[in-house]
């Protein structure tokens, strides 16, 4: 007997207390009034400034969605690859006539919700009640209104009709989203154990900058539980945090709900209590029809508004990165104080407030970057108003670590990239501003003796230190190794970002200075004393007074160029009291006052 470990739908607790309406109605849509959580967490002021984007793809990986429910039906995602019913694969993706989502629990292309022998009411409607909370027709005269009205719910099914389905189901679900372009993803949804599966699908999701928003999750029989002493999943995956977001459920006084689960994993709360919804309606004749009800609980509640309220940020901020919207909206999420002190600092950032995280700019983030030399424990520290402590190759490590700041994407969220400052392990980790890791390569090839790197357009270049090899990593995270110099040059190289380019020195080896791109293309070559010098040279960026410059080192002297004419004409000689009254920028750091620690630069917002 083979045993399959299953993720099951964190289920709703159907209350019996009579609604409050207290949303003043801002649209057509009749039962508008008794969406009380509508109020609390200002949608009213959001839809000022947008309803939403139809460009904007939520997938709902969950029990089935009624489709044709008269709230969702506008709403829902067409597979543009697909022709409809004509029984053949017409996008090659080895699935037929996938043309609003797929059943990976039935291998269909029949994602609406079904009725057997075990199911129950909640785990048949699930699904419809998450996609209405996220996306359902505002302003259209009927039912009720979703958090962003025009978006578009991309239905997959890999929970079964009890609410339940196999992790490996849930992560091709996840893959499955990702790649016919979903920016958020939304799962309703809790399981016990960790599974690679699941950590590696929502790593797969970050990797292509795609928001997952989950539950902390709900225990029905006690008052919630710690997550950080008894973890669910995938609330508590504890790697890709800046692409996943763990929501936690609220009252109507902003109290905890008495059954959501609290703790360290959860980043963010949202109502979860007596929540009307759409749900579907299962006649005598046994077909569905389009209905609403009141009274649901659960924090499977929560989630949705906030992949409604992210669907909302990326309508309005295309480029934004997952976390910059997870950023936006904890930021701007309003405070609850909890009253009982079990639950205080444990319910993430606060409430969500979907009107104030699309009107409220946010202050600048700054921070600097450390990190140690070698010969002590390899840290690399972010100093902003706290400091966050990476220990890139584990904490028994002591090759220490040198680091670039930059922006692959462009999209305004930096990145650290750390390599090895000693050893032979060609190593490359990435993290996001803060602090949780992105990627982890192993480029190819060895080291000689430890590597720098810089951030330049589109990515990162890697230089072998003692050796002759560079590395180019592209905002796709695809590796390219090539050489500044001669391939047979093997003496070390210095390595610095100038004008977004990485500006080569040789150590030893001849004069010249070589600036390439991230694919290793060279764009400048120049020989700052001539054709002849020989042995160590270095590279620094000076800012002076007059300028910021290329500072060129080695037995003959400084010499440094104006970084607005690199290749060209203009070397001038350095003094050393030029040096003395200057910033300078090594490719290996900054000296900092203790000397085993170098800084990398500031990052600011703004820049």
């Amino acid at each position: 007997m083979s045993f399959v470990r299953r993720i099951v739908a964190v289920s709703f607790v159907l209350q019996a207390f009579l609604p409050v309406g207290v949303f003043a109605q801002m649209t057509n849509d009749p039962l508008v009034s008794d969406q009380w959580f509508l109020s609390k967490i200002q949608a009213s002021k959001a839809w000022g400034v947008t309803t939403g984007s139809s460009n904007v793809i939520v997938a709902v990986i969950d029990t089935g969605v009624d489709i044709m429910h008269e709230d969702l039906k506008e709403n829902v995602w067409t597979n543009p690859g697909e022709i409809p019913e004509n029984g053949i694969d017409d996008d090659g993706d080895g699935l037929i006539d996938d043309v609003h989502g797929w059943n990976f629990i039935d291998q269909t292309n029949d994602v609406s919700p079904h009725r057997v022998t075990k199911s129950t009411e909640e785990s048949i409607a699930h699904g419809t009640i998450v996609s209405s909370l996220i996306g359902a027709k505002g302003g259209n005269g009927r039912g009720m209104a979703g958090v962003a009205w025009n978006v578009r719910i991309m239905p997959i099914v890999a929970l079964d009709a009890e609410g339940q389905g196999p992790t490996d189901d849930v992560a091709l679900a996840i893959r499955y989203a990702v790649d016919r372009g979903a920016q958020i993803v939304n799962l309703s949804m809790e399981g016990p154990l960790m599974e690679d599966a699941l950590g590696d699908a929502i790593g797969y999701a970050a990797d292509h900058r795609v928001l997952v928003v989950t539950v902390s999750g709900n225990a029905e029989l006690e008052s919630g539980n710690d997550l950080s002493i008894r973890p669910v999943y995938p609330a508590c995956v504890d790697v890709h945090r800046s692409s996943l977001m763990t929501v936690s459920g609220t009252d109507k006084h902003d109290q905890k709900s008495l059954y959501a689960n609290y703790g360290s994993c959860v980043d963010i709360a949202a109502p979860s209590v007596d929540m009307l919804a759409a749900e579907p309606v299962l006649t005598d004749d046994e077909i569905f029809v389009s209905g609403y009800s009141q009274g649901w609980s659960g924090t499977s509640l929560a989630a949705p508004l906030v992949s409604g309220a992210a669907a909302l940020l990326k309508s309005m901020h295309p480029d934004w990165s997952p976390l910059r919207m997870k950023k936006q909206l904890m930021q701007t999420a309003d405070p609850i104080m909890v009253a009982e002190e079990a639950y205080r600092g444990k319910m993430g950032s606060g409430r969500l407030n979907v009107g104030s995280a699309l009107t409220v700019e946010l202050l600048p983030e700054s921070f600097d970057v450390l990190a140690a030399q070698r010969g002590s424990t390899t840290v690399v520290s972010l100093v902003s108003s706290s400091t966050q402590v990476i220990y890139p190759f584990g904490k028994e490590d002591v090759r220490g670590a040198h680091a670039a700041i930059g922006d692959k994407e462009n999209d305004g969220e930096p990145e650290i990239a750390v390599v090895p400052a000693s050893g032979t392990s060609a190593d490359f980790v990435l993290y996001a501003s803060d602090g949780n890791e992105l990627a982890r390569l192993a480029l190819p090839g060895l080291l000689v003796d430890g590597a720098t790197v810089a951030s330049v357009a589109g990515g990162y270049v890697v230089a072998d230190a003692n050796g002759g090899a560079a590395w180019g990593i592209d905002a796709d995270l695809v590796i390219r190794r090539f050489y500044p110099y001669e391939a047979h040059y093997t003496n070390g190289l210095d390595l610095l970002t100038v004008q977004h380019a990485a500006a080569f020195a040789p150590r030893q080896g001849g004069g010249r200075l070589v600036i390439s791109d991230v694919r290793g293309k060279q764009l400048v070559s120049a020989f700052p004393f001539g054709t002849e010098p020989d042995g160590r040279w270095s590279l620094a960026r000076m800012d002076a007074s007059d300028g910021s410059f290329i500072v060129f080192s080695g037995p003959m002297g400084n010499k440094r160029v104006s970084v607005e004419a690199m290749g060209q004409l203009g070397w001038t000689p350095v003094s050393f009291d030029d040096l003395s009254v200057s910033r300078i920028t090594l490719s290996s750091g900054m000296r900092t006052q203790d000397p085993m620690i170098q800084s990398y630069g500031t990052w600011s917002s703004t820049q």
